[in-house]
Parts: C-alpha cells; sequence; structure tokens
C-alpha cells in the first residue's frame, strides 16, 4: 500500500535477545565443557557439542531451553534498544520469533513475551509479535535474523544479523552490531530522507 510504513520483521533469540550465549554457559557448566559463542560454528548448538562429547543427546543438550524463565532471563543484545527505536522510525516492527515446542517447550511463549515486556515496556504488545517456525511464509519488507536456514530461504529482503554460526552466508546484506543495524535497514528498503 503506497504511502503505508515498511514491514521490518525483527528475529528475537540472538538480535534481541543473547539466547546462544546463556545456553551456551549452561551446557559448558553442566556437561564440563568450554565452548565460547565465538567458536560455535553451527547454528544448532547440539551439532557443536556432539563433536566433542557424542554420546550426548540433542535434548540433554537443549534441556535448558525447555526449563522455566530460559528465555525470560535473557541479556539483551548490546544497542538493541536504541537500535529498535531507530528501526521503529523506519516502520513498523514486528518480532518473529521461532519457537518450536519440542525443542524450547511451551512455556517460551509467556516467557518471551515477559522478556520483551521487561526490555521493551510499551514497545511491544500481542499485535506485534508472530510466533512461527516458518519465517518465509510471513510476509514484510525486510527481515532481520541470525539463523541462516531463515534468512537463506526468506523470499523477499533479508539482513544476516552477524554471529559466528552464520558467517559461511553470503548474498545478503549483513549488519555486524546494533549500531550499524537502522542505516542499513534504511538502505534496504530504499528510503529516501
Amino acid at each position: 500500500m503506497k504511502g503505508s510504513k515498511p514491514i521490518i520483521l525483527l528475529d528475537m533469540d540472538d538480535v534481541l535477545a543473547q539466547c546462544m550465549q546463556r545456553l551456551i554457559e549452561l551446557v559448558n557448566e553442566r556437561f564440563s565443557l568450554s565452548i565460547k559463542k565465538e567458536e560455535v560454528r553451527d547454528f544448532y548448538l547440539e551439532k557443536e557439542v556432539q563433536r566433542i562429547r557424542p554420546e550426548l543427546t540433542w535434548q540433554e543438550i537443549c534441556a535448558p531451553l525447555r526449563e522455566p524463565d530460559f528465555f525470560r532471563n535473557l541479556d539483551i543484545m548490546d544497542g538493541a534498544q536504541e537500535g529498535v527505536e531507530r528501526l521503529s522510525k523506519l516502520g513498523e516492527v514486528v518480532i518473529v520469533t521461532s519457537t518450536p515446542v519440542a525443542l524450547t517447550g511451551a512455556n517460551a511463549f509467556t516467557d518471551k513475551f515477559l522478556w520483551l515486556e521487561a526490555n521493551f515496556p510499551s514497545r511491544f504488545t500481542e499485535k506485534d509479535i508472530i510466533f512461527t517456525k516458518r519465517k518465509e511464509l510471513v510476509t514484510g519488507d525486510v527481515l532481520i535474523d541470525d539463523a541462516p536456514h531463515n534468512v537463506a530461504v526468506y523470499p523477499g529482503k533479508a539482513i544476516i544479523f552477524s554471529a559466528p554460526w552464520n558467517r559461511h552466508l553470503f548474498g545478503r546484506p549483513r549488519a555486524e552490531n546494533w549500531e550499524e543495524l537502522p542505516d542499513l535497514c534504511s538502505k534496504v528498503l530504499d528510503l529516501r530522507r
């Protein structure tokens, strides 16, 4: 619709909230490992862990994701609050987050909503959050995500939010951090000032 604001689809885990870092900390603690976030080359941490400890199942490795309050207590990414404010001046920001129940448990829906409410008071309501495993089916003007599989299959414009597990992904614009993301998003959306 001409004249309407662009829709900016924004991933939550590892774009707004430091999910992988917390999961790594808990996995290291529980299994006496020393994995570092910057060394993780696969989006699915269980694959990284199973290279070191092949006897561990994905259920054991990902168990923290199913624990109450895991998502509710994540640290916020540096610059995310200011960055979201800048993005909101470019368009309508909608959270699009994956929460597969088999992996995260049903409590993740509530925990993610409460996390957004605590870290972005008055910014996001129920109408601004979409829970889906199929982000490629959500229509927007641009998707911002760290997951290689989401960015690779998104049919429209997409921005890679840099992480060690997506360094192999090319062909889409890349934001290294929240400081540069809003300006890159403006360019990708081709907004004239």
